[in-house]
């Protein structure tokens, strides 16, 4: 969690709300689903995207602040505490073997930078249902140049970056510095960016 340290985020008590996953696809039917990154992100082929449901509903008046004819397109949303455990380690797997020589503290440190460790007793921000990774795009699903993780971004991807944070912003949801794509509400993180001591979301399921 880079800019968001660990200690930091185990002060924020969790107290679940209990409010339920809702599945975007029928919820917000103009969303466009980037199969492509759900498959590599979520290690499956499902395609349904759940959030909680109050994010969905914020996820609404955003798109209503967006330009005609621009959507969002969604990389990642939920994931099942299961998956969250297999991203991490796999990712994890594959540092050690690209560099050997660096110990397992520093290998940890690095990786956490970008994705939420499973076990330090915090509800991983994608777990919770209160996560989302999105991006812009037209209304016939071709996206708009926001580029990588690059920076600083060109000025026309930083325009299309400044869009999505103020829409987003605006429809109250946080953004995690170290990732232009990554929003939240109700989590951990968006609890200490808030400057609040609990959060609404734990670990989500299903059921």
């Amino acid at each position: 969690m880079k800019g968001e340290s660990t200690n930091a985020l185990r002060r924020i008590t969790t107290h679940d709300n209990g409010e339920p996953l809702v599945n975007l696809r029928t919820f917000c039917p103009w969303i466009v689903i980037d199969k492509d990154s759900l498959g590599k992100r979520r290690l499956r082929t499902e395609d349904s995207v759940y959030v909680r449901k109050t994010v969905a509903r914020m996820l609404v008046h955003a798109y209503k602040k967006l330009p005609k004819g621009l959507t969002f397109k969604v990389r990642d949303a939920w994931r099942p505490i299961n998956v969250q455990r297999q991203y991490y380690f796999k990712a994890l797997a594959r540092m050690k073997k690209a560099h050997p020589k660096r110990s397992a503290s520093r290998l940890r440190q690095e990786l956490n930078a970008w994705i939420f460790p499973p076990d330090v007793g915090i509800p991983p921000w994608h777990s919770t249902g209160g996560a989302i990774d999105l991006t812009l795009c037209r209304s016939d699903g071709r996206s708009l140049p926001l580029g990588g993780k690059t920076q600083p971004p060109p000025s026309r991807v930083a325009k299309y970056r400044a869009l999505l944070k103020r829409v987003m912003e605006a429809a109250g949801f946080t953004n995690y510095a170290a990732e232009w794509w990554h929003f939240s509400y109700g989590d951990s993180g968006w609890a200490l960016r808030t400057g609040r001591k609990t959060s609404l979301y734990g670990t989500a399921n299903l059921s």
